[in-house]
């Protein structure tokens, strides 16, 4: 990230356009982004953010408004020096073990609400086999009952 001195042309007393210096502009090279290995977007209103690049696979598929949790997060992650794809792996083993104990359909939905943060905490592949698990799961509570 550089800055840059920023101008802007103006009207002067007497009438005529004259360029004035209005301050530091900063100036981003192009890509710079794959450089960092987290880049949240926030949005303009709510200050929602998504992340449009995350290697810690901490902020995939979540929508949030960031506060001190998420830098204890990053701080978490960076003091862990685990394996994403562990983490994720772990996390899916867990939490299919928990839903495996639930005994009613509707249950397993309260249940994937509850854990709605573990689950935008998987990696993409192992959330979508978490979340086919738990369709079969409730097909199988369904023809059950």
């Amino acid at each position: 990230m550089r800055t840059k001195t920023a101008w802007e042309v103006v009207e002067t007393d007497k009438g005529k356009k004259a360029p004035q210096k209005i301050g530091l502009k900063p100036e981003q090279r192009e890509g710079m982004e794959y450089e960092f290995t987290v880049v949240l977007d926030l949005s303009l209103d709510g200050h929602i953010a998504t992340a449009s690049k995350d290697r810690t696979s901490l902020f995939d598929g979540r929508h949030f408004v960031p506060d001190k949790k998420t830098g204890e997060e990053l701080e978490e992650w960076l003091s862990t020096g685990k394996d994403p794809e562990d983490m994720s792996r772990n996390l899916l083993d867990d939490l299919l073990a928990a839903a495996e104990q639930v005994e009613h359909s509707i249950d397993l939905d309260n249940w994937g609400r509850r854990h709605k943060v573990e689950f935008d905490r998987l990696l993409p592949d192992h959330r979508n086999s978490l979340v086919a698990y738990c369709v079969s799961r409730k097909e199988e509570l369904l023809q059950a009952a």
